[in-house]
């Protein structure tokens, strides 16, 4: 057991002795309290063993401590990754967006300027203005208009019901509610109106039009 605790105390006074002349050479003063200090422990091995535990301890710690380094190193080597992938998501989904608002620009442009003295023309009536519904609400009310052409605001039957778009005629109307619904505006629908009244499709068609929705086109909630 003796010969045990020594080689245990020569060790540590080696390692002790390398890592502090690594550092600094040591004074008088201090090899000799390393000396007492080195025959306390000689002479206590309960406390050699405590330090013993106390260094092994240590290692342990530093070894998990490495492993945790590496883990969170890997995380972050991920978590750049799927910045990097969210950020280029981003910019396709920016570009795809100022892609569906030059459509609507464009869709807007297309519009047809209504002639001081409208005509009957094939699939209209004089008067006949066509717009796209895209909600009816209860309750709450923003206004009959903002100022401009493109958004209309009508309250009827209980419910405000949000417009877009003026075409004289049908079908550029049906193209530019098919193409709010691929956008995702859902149940956009056409509607008609015959000096500021709404009316049915069919009879602001004629009923004799090629314009003529087909049943499926038009919506039957009633007119909200």
């Amino acid at each position: 057991m003796k010969f045990m605790t020594k080689c245990i105390l020569l060790s540590m006074l080696i390692g002790l002795v390398v890592v502090n002349t690594q550092a600094q050479e040591l004074s008088k003063a201090e090899k000799k309290a390393l000396k007492k200090e080195a025959k306390d422990l000689y002479k206590n091995p309960a406390k050699l063993k405590i330090l013993k535990d106390a260094k092994d301890k240590a290692n342990q710690e530093l070894e998990s401590n490495k492993k945790e380094i590496l883990k969170l190193k890997a995380a972050q080597h991920d978590f750049e990754q799927r910045e990097s992938v969210m950020l280029s998501t981003i910019d396709s989904l920016s570009a795809r967006l100022k892609r569906a608002k030059d459509k609507i620009k464009e869709l807007e442009n297309r519009k047809p300027v209504a002639a001081a003295n409208p005509t009957v023309s094939t699939g209209t009536v004089a008067g006949v203005v066509f717009k796209v519904q895209v909600g009816a609400y209860k309750g709450g009310s923003i206004g009959t208009s903002n100022g401009g052409t493109d958004y209309t605001n009508e309250n009827a039957d209980g419910y405000n019901k949000h417009l877009l778009g003026s075409f004289k005629q049908y079908q550029p109307a049906k193209s530019f509610a098919d193409h709010l619904e691929r956008l995702g505006i859902k149940g956009a629908w056409v509607v008609a109106f015959k000096d500021g009244n709404r009316i049915s499709i069919k009879e602001a068609l004629g009923g004799t039009s090629s314009d003529t929705p087909k049943k499926d086109e038009v919506n039957t909630d009633g007119g909200k």
